[in-house]
């Protein structure tokens, strides 16, 4: 297959060129006004907002120039949708079923979330509405901003406190994908240049694989394809409690197997992130298996390490589907104005799209944090992260350093970004306990980092007691049934749990070293208790 099939340009090279400079100045605009929207929408909420349900009515606590802000909106939504002087030109094809699944998935992410036993609120009258306005998003994606308004409203709730770490990952690229969707489907309202519909997939596709050269440029940095080790990986989050129920001999067998390849495992790795982002617009056959690489991708991440991108996973889905079905398209969608235009978009995106780089070394040195609740009758449970739901991403990543007054050396599920310490970890065996226990406490206390803040530790503290009372108190049963797929998999699903005259709970911190087939030295521990 030819690389591009693009003939306008030898036919008629100034009609081409006009063509380009007008399509790079509408995508250029759309990201430009995406960011202006997307610091918009970054509400300043206080956290006393969640504190009672009914969240859409209370707009008077937005402050004025938001609330003006969205009657504008408002009214340049109803002229757009109903002014005759513009043609009715609506996005279709991939663009269009791109849209319908990013508004789809997070709704029903954000519509089946768990009860909130912080805030103890459902929030049920906002889920509902949050419903309502995404069948209306699809249907007039005019009003998509008043959808997207709810969304932030729902999700802005996992961001209190703010010492639990909210992923915003999820977040970080929908609201971008979202804005860019509204921006594009009014230019094609407002503009009489026809834009083809699929220079928004072009804008989707370029988003998506920022955050995959982003993350691979930054492994290059960190040297990551050679100094690190996914053992480590899959041994710190075995000890989170993924693969929990894997006999332990084929734990060690997986262990081996990923021990003996993590070299080559990480070449891949780098190759998917860093190279296949630039070649992925050569062609509808190298697309396709770009895509398909990037799905095996995250379906091993998942594998070692219970991380589940599945809301990537079915957009780069849909896109293979489109290319493989639909030669039609693929011969229009591969030209070489459209390549152009990608290549343009990687080098645009980084400055105006948030985008976070995905990128550590497993250093196999952990500070893990184990919860445990306790009744009057002296039995204990051990709670896992999903107990913790809708917060469980943030128990997940274990980031409670500043519970404690002393340096760190790594973070969620054994990262950091120094290689000296993967070697002191790797050297253990030979070196003995006491030499190796002695080495990392040097380092420690020579390069570690000090987080101990006084006011965090008592708000999580007192987000402890608040959360597991209610919980404990009133936990709806039919949600675990419905929702979807955890972002990282920890441990057996407790969202639905019992556990009668809980009277205290116990917050294990332990410092472990990762040793060969799963077993760990624990290096220092300590126990902080809190009555319920």
């Amino acid at each position: 297959m030819a690389t591009y099939s693009d003939t306008s340009l030898r036919s008629s090279p100034y009609s081409w060129f006009k063509g380009l400079g007008f399509q790079l100045l509408i995508v250029f605009l759309i990201i430009l006004f995406q960011y202006a929207l997307y610091a918009f929408f970054q509400m300043p909420l206080k956290e006393s907002y969640y504190s009672n349900s009914f969240l859409v009515l209370r707009v008077k606590e937005f402050g004025l120039k938001y609330i003006l802000a969205f009657v504008l909106l408002f009214t340049g939504a109803v002229y757009l949708e109903f002014s005759s002087s513009k043609p009715r030109e609506h996005v279709v094809g991939l663009s269009r079923y791109i849209y319908i699944a990013v508004v789809v998935i997070q709704t029903y992410t954000i519509a089946v979330m768990d009860y909130n036993h912080y805030f103890d609120q459902w929030y049920m009258i906002d889920r509902i509405i949050l419903v309502l306005l995404s069948i209306l998003a699809i249907w007039r994606p005019v009003l998509l901003p008043f959808y997207i308004l709810q969304l932030v409203l729902l999700t802005s709730q996992l961001e209190f406190p703010n010492i639990i770490g909210y992923d915003s990952t999820h977040k970080s690229l929908v609201i971008p994908l979202l804005l860019c969707f509204w921006l594009f489907a009014s230019s094609k309202k407002v503009l009489t240049y026809r834009l083809p519909s699929y220079v928004y997939t072009i804008i989707v596709i370029s988003i998506i694989c920022t955050w995959y050269l982003q993350a691979g440029m930054a492994k290059f940095e960190l040297n990551w394809q050679n100094d690190n080790d996914l053992y480590y990986l899959l041994a710190a989050s075995h000890d989170a409690g993924w693969l929990y129920t894997i006999p332990t001999e084929s734990l060690i067998a997986l262990g081996e197997l990923v021990t003996k390849n993590h070299i080559v495992i990480q070449y891949l790795g780098l190759i998917i992130e860093l190279i296949l982002p630039l070649v992925i617009f050569l062609n509808r056959r190298i697309a396709i298996v770009c895509f398909f690489a990037f799905i095996c991708f995250h379906g091993l991440v998942f594998a070692l390490s219970g991380i589940f991108f599945w809301q990537w996973m079915v957009i780069e889905g849909i896109i293979i589907y489109v290319l493989v079905s639909n030669s039609a398209f693929a011969k229009q969608f591969f030209q070489l104005k459209n390549a152009v235009t990608y290549y343009f978009l990687l080098l645009l995106i980084p400055t105006f799209v948030y985008v976070i780089k995905l990128a550590w070394l497993d250093c196999g040195y952990l500070n893990a944090y184990t919860f445990f609740v306790k009744n009057a009758e002296g039995e204990t449970k051990k709670l896992d992260t999903s107990f913790f739901a809708p917060y469980d991403v943030g128990f997940a990543k274990n980031r409670f350093t500043y519970t404690l007054d002393g340096n760190f050396i790594s973070n969620t599920l054994g990262q950091c970004r120094d290689a000296e310490v993967i070697n002191i970890i790797k050297a253990w065996q030979s070196e003995g306990n006491e030499k190796s226990t002695a080495q990392i406490i040097d380092y420690r206390d020579q390069k570690g980092r000090k987080y101990f803040n006084v006011d965090k530790a008592q708000r999580f503290n007192y987000f402890l007691k608040e959360f597991t009372t209610n919980k404990l108190r009133y936990d709806p049963k039919f949600i675990s049934n419905v929702d979807v797929p955890l972002h990282m998999a920890q441990g057996e699903n407790q969202q639905n749990i019992s556990f009668d005259n809980a009277t205290e709970l116990m917050v294990l911190y332990q410092e472990k070293a990762i040793l060969p087939n799963f077993e760990e030295y624990i290096v220092s521990s300590d126990t902080l208790r809190i009555k319920l």
